[in-house]
């Protein structure tokens, strides 16, 4: 690995100045929320960064909230189940929306839910031929 290039385990890479965060799964558990909120940050705050890329692996860019943890949320503690909109949500927004660097979404595929949320905060949004975009919010009572 030569100087220009870094991998760090917070969940990014960056080359020539360029940082790539690549969601690691479609929906968003909880370890994901905290892994993406916690990768804006650093990479925020890494001066190599001059740019950002975030994009999904697979076949979908992210399709949400992963909704059976979510369900296993409510089942064990309906009180604290969407603690997750202030714990993580918001500081994954808030993360992309006062990033001191262009962050571009690149969307592979299925954009839905939380999915398109946070590639609306990004500053540009490129999307492949066949990728889809949805709000699901009210078809599951999130509105």
């Amino acid at each position: 690995m030569d100087e220009s290039t870094s991998t760090l385990a917070t969940g990014y890479d960056v080359r020539d100045g360029l940082a790539t965060i690549v969601l690691p799964a479609p929906s968003l558990s909880t370890a994901g929320k905290v892994w993406l909120r916690d990768s804006l940050v650093a990479v925020g705050a890494d001066d190599a960064v001059r740019a950002v890329i975030l994009t999904g692996s697979g076949k979908a860019f992210c399709v949400g909230q992963d909704l059976s943890e979510h369900a296993e949320a409510l089942a064990a503690d309906p009180g604290s189940a969407f603690d997750t909109l202030e714990q993580h949500y918001e500081p994954i927004i808030t993360a992309l929306t006062t990033m001191p660097k262009p962050v571009l979404a690149a969307v592979n595929g299925a954009c839905v839910g939380a999915g398109l949320s946070i590639i609306l905060a990004c500053d540009v949004r490129l999307a492949r031929a066949g990728a889809t975009f949805a709000t699901a919010f009210t078809a599951i009572g999130l509105s």
